[in-house]
């Protein structure tokens, strides 16, 4: 019997990328420090949707609550989690930028309302999706409340 090879797609978290992150981050949640036994880390910081690889610079040890917490929330709840989650990859990783982390057949933009870069495959779309929602629910733009120094 011939051994099949199983496709993955670049936006897949590969078990190796997985340890390493597990390593990085000790095992535990990097948001409520829980921990949750080691080689789960899970959470994509650019989503999967958006383009986002597969790769350690992209990946965060989250356990299961604020990782539907990090994706579901939105607002300033999310700016801050967003902000939070970038520094903590920014000091593990001094080359890390988001362009880096989004698939190459994705539009990196700047949105046209925050000035934060987002990755679309929309040629016309202007405005990234937390404002996007913030603008559904007649919020402020995302970093209208969100202070530079936190």
């Amino acid at each position: 019997m011939r051994y099949k090879r199983q496709s993955r797609k670049a936006t897949d978290i590969p078990y190796d990328v997985k340890v390493t992150v597990a390593i990085r981050d000790n095992g535990i949640c990097i948001n409520c420090h829980n921990k949750k036994g080691i080689g789960k880390p899970n959470a994509h910081f650019i989503a999967r949707q958006f383009g986002g690889l597969g790769i350690e610079e992209n990946i965060l040890d989250l356990c299961d609550t604020c990782h539907k917490e990090f994706d579901n929330s939105s607002g300033d709840k999310k700016i801050y989690l967003e902000h939070k989650y970038e520094e903590y990859l920014r000091s593990k990783y001094t080359y890390w930028n988001r362009e880096m982390l989004v698939l190459k057949n994705y539009n990196i933009k700047i949105c046209k309302l925050c000035h934060k870069k987002f990755g679309t495959k929309s040629k016309t779309k202007e405005i990234c999706k937390v404002c996007e929602n913030n603008q559904k629910h007649k919020k402020f733009a995302c970093t209208t409340k969100i202070s530079p120094e936190i």
